[in-house]
């Protein structure tokens, strides 16, 4: 017994086309298992360019390690139901096919299969069937009689004498009452009269929405109608046919005649003509004052402006911007000349020009004389300087504290009539020296 290898053609490692080479096992290893439930085998073959080539003793052909030492596990069992040749020769055409080749086996003239010779004193062999393919009840290893039905009463495509499978459907999928596996007839309707699409004959389905959505009353599953409105009249955003909620105010947050919940329009005033912080248009509150508390003269609730003055003009202490009170003195006292009540300006000096003690700017009194009584020209009321000199360079007649007269030559006369010379004598009027 042999392996015929092909198409394809083997090709050699050296490159040499083999068609149909031949394959024969040479020898057989195999070790049993620690679970023994398996036997680790491996069987080895040769190959040749032919059956021929082999009988006569020619070398081998080199192949594939994997192909020439195939490895396996085998059931025990197997060896029940076919030669140790049968079994290796089915392990190494199952590798030669997973190689991609067509495995053909050869069997020697009058050789019997490797299945043969392995049934009972019955006709069947250990996995219970005879050389027909069936078991003691006549059917097969798929399970089916020889008229091609299974215990079940169902044949190899699947469906029984009624012409019906397992699930109960025949060929065309409808089962004995004209339903398909989904529950529809041939013209697609169900047993409650739905649809494929899940519709009846008015256009509902299942849940009584039409296929846009809507029911009989008009409103989709969320409680809306083709419009957007529920049955109250307000759209999914809450809102009515106008633009109102259920409160009566817009998008905006106003009602009808314009006015937010607070009772502020959108220009922020309400129906008085304030806004929230009780201010009109102007910036004035009730009482006719801005936030800084002022009125549109510009004075506060206690009649004082921004600046401090009061509607007369004057600021809380009497005086006007200029700074000056009623009467027309400033802080300092002096009215709008810079003159004081008294009628002295800052320096001191009254209209005329002199201060309190009568002397004007240059130190002269109204006679034209100054503090030490001289005039502009530096002379006194006699007319002399203070060296005691006139106009002409006259010098002035002295008196002593006596009451004498001192002379231009420095002698003095006193009150009796007695000449002091400079050199300290004096004179009576006698003549007579002391």
């Amino acid at each position: 017994m042999g392996l015929l290898i092909g198409p394809p053609d083997y090709v050699t490692p050296a490159g040499f086309t083999v068609p149909n080479m031949y394959v024969s096992v040479v020898s057989f290893r195999m070790l049993k298992t620690q679970s023994g439930d398996a036997l680790a085998s491996v069987f080895t073959s040769e190959a040749y360019k032919s059956r021929e080539d082999k009988m006569a003793g020619a070398a081998p052909i080199t192949i594939p390690q994997n192909l020439t030492n195939v490895e396996a596990f085998v059931n025990p069992d197997e060896f029940f139901g076919m030669s140790i040749y049968g079994v290796a020769y089915q392990y190494i055409t199952a590798a030669w096919e997973a190689a991609g080749y067509t495995v053909t086996q050869v069997l020697e003239p009058d050789q019997p299969a490797p299945d043969t010779f392995t049934y009972d004193k019955e006709g069947y062999n250990y996995l219970g069937f005879n050389h027909l393919g069936y078991d003691r009840e006549g059917y097969d290893r798929q399970g089916f009689n020889a008229e091609g039905w299974d215990r079940q009463g169902y044949g190899r495509d699947g469906f029984n004498a009624e012409g019906y499978n397992r699930q109960g459907f025949d060929h065309e999928g409808y089962n004995k009452e004209g339903y398909d596996y989904y529950g529809f007839d041939i013209q697609g309707i169900d047993k409650e009269g739905y649809s494929r699409e899940g519709f009846n004959a008015e256009g509902y389905n299942r849940y009584g929405f039409d296929k846009d959505g809507f029911n009989r009353d008009g409103y989709s599953r969320d409680g809306f109608d083709r419009e957007g409105y529920d049955h109250f009249g307000f759209n999914g955003a809450g809102y009515d046919k106008n633009g109102y909620n259920k409160d009566g105010y817009d998008k905006d947050g106003f009602n009808k005649d314009g006015y937010d919940k607070d009772g502020y329009n959108k220009d922020g005033y309400n129906k008085d003509g304030y806004n929230k912080d009780g201010f009109d248009k102007d910036g004035y509150d009730k009482d006719g004052f801005d936030k800084n508390g002022y009125d549109k003269l510009g004075f506060n609730k206690q009649g004082i402006d921004v600046e401090g003055y009061n509607k007369e003009g004057y600021d809380k202490d009497g005086y006007d911007r200029q700074g000056y009170d009623s009467i027309g003195y400033n802080r300092l006292g002096f009215d709008r000349e810079g003159y004081d009540r008294a009628g002295y300006d800052a320096s001191g000096f009254d209209r005329q020009g002199y201060n309190k003690q009568g002397y004007d700017r240059l130190g002269y009194d109204k006679n034209g004389y100054d503090v030490n009584g001289y005039d502009r020209n530096g002379f006194d009321k006699d007319g002399y300087n203070s060296f005691g000199l006139d106009k002409d360079g006259n010098s002035r007649p002295t008196t002593d504290v006596s009451g004498g007269t001192v002379d231009v030559s420095g002698n003095t006369t006193d009150v009796s009539g007695s000449t002091v010379d400079v050199s300290g004598n004096t004179t009576d009027v006698s003549g007579n020296q002391p």
